[in-house]
């Protein structure tokens, strides 16, 4: 399991607990992995994928006190680089990153964003 800290600005600060698990087949070259977010704060939040190579890619949006599962697609983890992800609050202003986490296709990955 890897932790991520999450901070965005001076007062807000989001830890977030995010763990890749392999698959117990093989994934296909085109395959992507999975982002189940658990979102335990009130506000609403889009998930964004950013990577050195394509940038920002939204992933979709998961409404607060939910859990959701979002697919990473295959061509941001093809060659198993880094991704970092960004939970940009609906309607807020502070922007949370996370740390660049290696992903591969195939993997499994928690992102909890917890009560502010």
């Amino acid at each position: 399991m890897r932790l991520i800290r999450m901070v965005a600005g001076l007062t807000w600060m989001v830890v977030a607990s995010c763990h890749a698990r392999k698959p117990a087949a093989a994934a296909g070259p085109e395959a992507g992995a999975t982002l189940t977010v658990e979102n335990q704060g009130f506000t609403d939040m889009t998930i964004y994928a950013v990577s050195g190579t394509t940038g920002r890619v939204r992933l979709g949006q998961v409404t607060g006190n939910t859990t959701q599962r979002l697919s990473v697609p295959g061509y941001l983890v093809q060659s198993g680089g880094t991704l970092r992800f960004v939970a940009d609050p609906i309607g807020g202003s502070r922007r949370p990153v996370s740390d660049e986490l290696l992903v591969s296709p195939g993997d499994s990955l928690t992102l909890t964003i917890p009560p502010q």
